[in-house]
């Protein structure tokens, strides 16, 4: 990740928490056991879906030891007792993190890999120190186990403590890893380069306020300084409110491009924890035949002056990772493309017994449409029951109601429908009119019929034909 060196240091957001932290004006919540730790709210900023706080350092030099205030040197180093920092509590106002619902999210390169490990329980991020019953007084951490193999997230008040999730994960020695924790009532997740483990459990309960005021809050080490992580941390950023799997893969995996017409070039860029090499390749949309243009690109930026570049057409282009460390990225990019602003409405029917273990797939294909400027409609639609089919046809005319009721309004727009997974299946038809048939004559009768759900308007029965197959009992 050598070109963190080039970027510029936060250091006004970094000023900004130290002054809340001196000199904070709000004012905390009373009469709520763990108000502070509960709302995490800010003096300058309603507790809403914000990111609470940003530190961003260039992994170079060391820093002062722990218990100095504020990062003084070019890197968030912690490979030794006392390294990492240690942020004190404000007595009023905001804590630059809530803990009830939230992420914590980094960038590390450990000193190490998985299996060797820090060679002892290393600290992420956490407050407070977790103890054995019954001397327990408060505790929150986000820790690795000696071996580098486990992460995990773990919680203690004066009477209950419990670890919320364990993930396996996989470090390689000198190489950034993206990692993000995210807790709230309903789960707790880890995410590793955009990989999600979980859900764990949920967060039930939390420390009292004051271990926290104790303690301080620690990033890449224990409190007491007794638990460096062994690495490098980079671009730490604490939200209140759990990020979900969907908002990091695209974070963490998508391209962006920008047409420069005054250069007449198209600038693509990624997110990546490689420094490269990359393999960059293009093609006009529709052809089958890629054109490479770079084997061993190095960064997380090209910019194409291609003469070969021409208005009005659409581009596809491929980042690939050498290495075969990360997935291949690719995005199509229209070069002065007359805008289409509205494209139209698109309806997607889930079935109902995939849509929670689709979630995240769906939510993702839905902002990509989004983006382009589809109006995305998503509804739940019940299963075909493919053992009992007398129960199907109103399941069918549930199907068709869901579909007339988005769609029936959007008369002045191109109107489309996803079925996705198996969703009730209209059987429509007697013949083939082209001729095709089959040995004993087995294709007459009815065959699914998907358009059925498309014709809002039109007349279909069940009294046109009968016919029984005498080689397929479905039509």
């Amino acid at each position: 990740m050598s070109d963190w060196k080039s970027r510029r240091m936060l250091w006004f957001c970094l000023a900004c928490f130290l002054s809340w932290m001196t000199a904070a004006s709000g004012q905390e919540t009373a009469g709520m056991p763990g108000a502070t730790l509960h709302l995490g709210f800010d003096p300058l900023i309603q507790p809403v879906p914000i990111r609470k706080q940003t530190w961003t350092v260039v992994p170079e030099g060391t820093l002062a030891n722990l218990h100095t205030s504020g990062i003084t040197g070019q890197g968030l180093v912690s490979r030794q007792a006392m390294d990492g920092i240690l942020l004190q509590a404000p007595q009023t106002g905001a804590p630059t993190a809530a803990f009830l619902r939230g992420t914590f999210k980094c960038f590390f390169k450990p000193d190490w890999t998985s299996g060797q490990g820090p060679g002892r329980h290393a600290t992420l991020a956490g407050f407070g120190q977790w103890k054995v019953p019954p001397d327990m007084t408060g505790y929150w951490g986000i820790t690795m186990d000696p071996t580098g193999k486990q992460l995990q997230l773990g919680i203690q008040s004066t009477t209950r403590g419990e670890t919320l999730i364990a993930a396996d994960i996989q470090f390689e020695k000198d190489r950034w890893v993206e990692i993000a924790v995210s807790y709230a009532p309903e789960g707790t997740w880890i995410h590793v380069d955009g990989v999600t483990h979980g859900p764990g459990q949920g967060v039930s309960f939390l420390p009292p306020d004051r271990a926290l005021s104790d303690t301080g809050l620690s990033i890449g080490n224990a409190p007491k300084g007794n638990q460096p992580v062994g690495g490098i941390l980079d671009e730490v950023q604490w939200f209140n409110f759990p990020l979900k799997q969907v908002e990091l893969e695209s974070r963490q995996w998508s391209m962006s491009a920008r047409v420069d017409d005054k250069q007449s070039s198209i600038h693509l860029s990624w997110p990546s924890t490689l420094d490269g090499p990359f393999a960059i390749r293009r093609r006009p949309q529709g052809q089958s035949r890629w054109r490479l243009l770079e084997t061993e690109w190095k960064g997380f930026h090209y910019q194409d002056f291609a003469a070969a570049l021409q208005k009005g057409q659409i581009y596809q282009y491929q980042v690939q990772s050498r290495s075969g460390k990360e997935r291949l990225r690719d995005l199509a990019v229209g070069y002065a493309l007359p805008a289409n602003v509205h494209p139209g409405t698109i309806l997607i029917l889930v079935d109902e017994t995939l849509a929670p273990q689709l979630q995240v797939e769906l939510e993702l294909y839905s902002r990509t449409l989004e983006r382009e400027g589809w109006q995305v409609l998503v509804d739940q639609a019940p299963r075909h029951d493919d053992r009992d089919w007398s129960r199907n046809p109103p399941l069918i005319s549930r199907v068709k109601g869901l579909v007339q009721s988005h769609l029936s309004h959007q008369i002045h727009q191109t109107r489309l429908l996803l079925l996705l997974g198996h969703v009730s299946v209209p059987y429509s038809g007697f013949r083939a009119l082209d001729g095709h048939t089959r040995p004993q004559d087995d294709h007459r009768g009815a065959w699914p019929c998907d358009v059925y759900y498309g014709d809002l308007d039109g007349v279909w029965t069940d009294h046109s034909v009968s016919h029984t197959n005498q080689t397929s009992r479905f039509n």
